[in-house]
């Protein structure tokens, strides 16, 4: 189902774009939501914004404005891009990983570890009053 733009594209079942321009839908139950350019070719895929790229099935990728592309590398990813990303009440980006992640011909025992978090200097923080009240430890 194409719903509104030009040049857009589905050649999957269930997959839907709801707007925008030159967008292809190949994977079975995307959704490409509008923007330009985008590609959601993982199955259950959800792309939006300019130059985004689900390749991955359950993929989600959200793109900003510039040309630049941003494409999934995994299923289930879960990707923004954008040239000035903030995160909303502040607070830490983390990105975990566990053993799934790894590439287990880049993997190897790092020797330093403890070296360097001996010279980390922790910090004691908070980021509301309930927070101070309590004690937030961070490094």
């Amino acid at each position: 189902i194409a719903g509104g733009g030009n040049n857009n594209t589905v050649k999957a079942a269930d997959a839907v774009i709801a707007g925008g321009a030159s967008n292809t839908a190949t994977g079975d139950g995307c959704f490409i939501a509008g923007g330009g350019n985008n590609t959601a070719a993982g199955r259950r895929s959800f792309v939006a914004g300019a130059f985004a790229h689900a390749g991955h099935a359950g993929a989600v990728v959200f793109a900003d404005a510039s040309s630049v592309t941003a494409r999934s590398t995994a299923p289930n990813q879960f990707l923004v891009q954008h040239a000035d990303a903030r995160k909303p009440g502040g607070g830490m980006w983390i990105s975990p990983t566990d053993r799934r992640t790894f590439a287990a011909d880049h993997t190897k025992p790092y020797s330093q570890g403890l070296t360097v978090l001996k010279r980390v200097t922790p910090m004691e923080y908070a980021y509301s009053e309930a927070a101070a009240a309590a004690g937030v430890l961070g490094l």
